[in-house]
């Protein structure tokens, strides 16, 4: 053929996968699914780009292209569909809610109008930069479907009202939160509720957990909130969502940290993961009874931590001796180890069937054991022969909340919240003198940041702020990224007394609040979040020496009254 003819199907059996088009000179060619680059439907343009000798002297065309627009072909596809009785691309608040909490892996909430037609919603998606991402999306069926140039494909369906609330875990958001105007759901490709055995790793280069989160962080450019089905319906706002992700393009990258939860069980007798059979492997379990914000809490935190790691890594975790490293910062990237290696022992078991009335589940049971945990952090500070990383997380949590409480003239019962799902830090919420609340890291401040020097107070770090009670869930995301930034992004923020720093989320003053004793070795330094309105930044850019003149007699009710002042522009909140 010189130059592609142009026509029109006139019919098209799906059952036999072939039919006939009408070109502009009245021929009638047939044609069979495989020389179609999209799915035939009666009445679509096309360009007839190579023939071939049919049956009895006739052609029939072995290439065929579209020669109009997807979403004119999309509406087709949806029109078509609709006279069978299938159900429509976009689906009602309740059916939608429904559906994804079956076979959903994630939600994208978005605060504006979801087109409602097949088309409309293809060119709607196509507006997205996907392509960057080698990312191609396209209708199939009834609905969108995202296409990887390895072969992995997401199939997705729509939301055009706001999604319900009921049923979804609002606990980093707020009950208030917004569900937007409309949402777009990623489907797995496997019913989740039954994949409870091992499956191949989630997280390889055409994994589903790798595309689907490939697909969420191009979506969340536009969309504010993200649902993660498989963590207990847990939402959370883009930017957070989005910081746990880390670079997705690198295979070493495992950000498991943005799909899986931590919770204690209702009884409080145990502490459990949700999400991990997102990635076809078994929940973790920590059999151990504690209170909230105390050692023995930190402690099983840290072993459900680093279970769920090895099993995301691939290191399947067997019956008997479970040992969890105590110099060792877990995140989206290989950890890495100081030796000699000490550990807390715990004993492991695999229990449940695999089936959907008894799901694989990790069980471990803390061995007793005692640790002198003052001894351990003056041997990873000492300044003659440091060794980092000594003393774990739940050792080093205990000694700082402990001076943290004595200087507040605190006892236990001055904390008033505490977030175990921040990987691989802690937010503790403290009850501070008069009316507002202290938010603050915690786990941050155990390995030494680099660059850091005891001279300047920035060898041993945490974050804190003092704000107004409604705004202590949103302040303590805010500190919590910046913390996770470290290990999650492998972008190294170094912290330091009266630094500035201008992130993403706003520009901060690092005002130095002052050291925590640890009973033995370095004090931790904490390091109290100052937000700064334009004029600000720049006048302290303009004067850096001038920070510690204009903010050294800061006390927390003024911190807090800045923090409700600007709350807006640095938390995102909704009105």
């Amino acid at each position: 053929m010189a130059e592609p003819l142009r026509g029109v199907i006139e019919s098209y059996s799906p059952a036999d996968a072939v039919g006939s088009i009408r070109v502009e000179d009245g021929r009638e060619l047939r044609f069979g699914q495989s020389a179609c680059g999209f799915e035939p439907v009666a009445g679509t343009q096309v360009e007839v780009l190579s023939t071939a000798p049919g049956l009895r002297g006739s052609l029939r065309a072995t290439a065929v292209g579209l020669a109009e627009d997807r979403a004119t072909h999309a509406n087709r596809l949806g029109a078509r569909d609709a006279e069978r009785g299938i159900r429509p691309p976009t689906l009602s608040a309740e059916e939608h809610a429904a559906t994804a909490r079956e076979i959903g892996a994630l939600t994208i909430l978005f605060d504006e109008e979801i087109p409602r037609e097949l088309g409309g919603l293809l060119a709607w998606v196509a507006k997205f930069p996907l392509e960057e991402h080698g990312i191609r999306v396209d209708v199939e069926g009834a609905s969108l479907a995202f296409f990887f140039k390895n072969g992995t494909k997401v199939r997705a369906f729509a939301g055009h009202d706001p999604y319900p609330p009921a049923q979804t875990d609002r606990a980093f958001v707020g009950a208030a939160f917004s569900s937007g105007r409309g949402a777009l759901t990623l489907a797995f490709s496997f019913m989740p509720r039954l994949y409870y055995t091992r499956q191949p790793d989630a997280w390889l280069a055409a994994g589903h957990a790798r595309a689907v989160s490939t697909i969420a962080k191009v979506l969340l450019e536009r969309g504010h909130a993200v649902i993660v089905h498989r963590a207990g319906e847990l939402v959370l706002p883009a930017r957070s969502f989005v910081a746990r992700l880390g670079d997705l393009r690198d295979l070493e990258c495992v950000p498991f940290g943005a799909w899986v939860d931590f919770r204690p069980t209702g009884d409080g007798a145990a502490f459990v993961s949700v999400g991990l059979r997102a990635f076809g492997l078994p929940e973790v379990r920590v059999e151990e009874r504690c209170d909230p914000g105390s050692w023995a809490s930190a402690r099983r935190f840290e072993a459900a931590l680093f279970a769920v790691y090895c099993l995301c890594r691939g290191m399947w975790v067997e019956d008997g001796l479970f040992e969890v490293p105590l110099r060792i910062q877990v995140g989206s990237f290989q950890a890495k180890l100081v030796a000699p290696i000490e550990v807390e022992r715990w004993e492991a078991k695999i229990e449940g069937k695999g089936d959907l009335d008894s799901p694989l589940v990790l069980v471990l049971r803390h061995r007793n054991d005692s640790d002198d945990v003052a001894a351990r952090w003056a041997e990873t500070t000492d300044p003659r022969a440091p060794q980092p990383g000594k003393l774990g997380f739940g050792g080093y949590e205990a000694l700082f909340l402990d001076g943290l409480m004595t200087r507040l003239r605190l006892g236990q019962a001055g904390i008033v919240d505490a977030i175990t799902a921040r990987i691989p830090h802690r937010v503790i919420t403290l009850r501070g003198d008069g009316p507002h609340l202290m938010v603050t890291t915690t786990g941050f401040g155990r390995l030494p940041q680099p660059n850091g020097t005891r001279e300047a107070g920035s060898d041993h770090v945490e974050l804190a702020a003092f704000v107004p009670p409604n705004l202590s869930r949103a302040v303590g995301e805010i500190a919590a990224t910046l913390a996770g930034m470290l290990h999650f992004e492998g972008r190294p923020m170094v912290m330091a007394p009266w630094a500035i720093k201008e992130t993403q989320l706003a520009p901060f003053l690092l005002r130095p609040w002052g050291p925590i004793s640890m009973r033995a070795g370095a004090p931790v330094t904490v390091l109290e979040l100052i937000p700064l309105d334009p004029a600000e930044l720049a006048a302290l850019q303009a004067a850096p020496g001038s920070a510690h003149q204009r903010f050294a007699d800061y006390d927390q009710a003024a911190s807090a009254a800045r923090w409700a002042k600007l709350a807006p522009a640095f938390t995102g909140a909704r009105s």
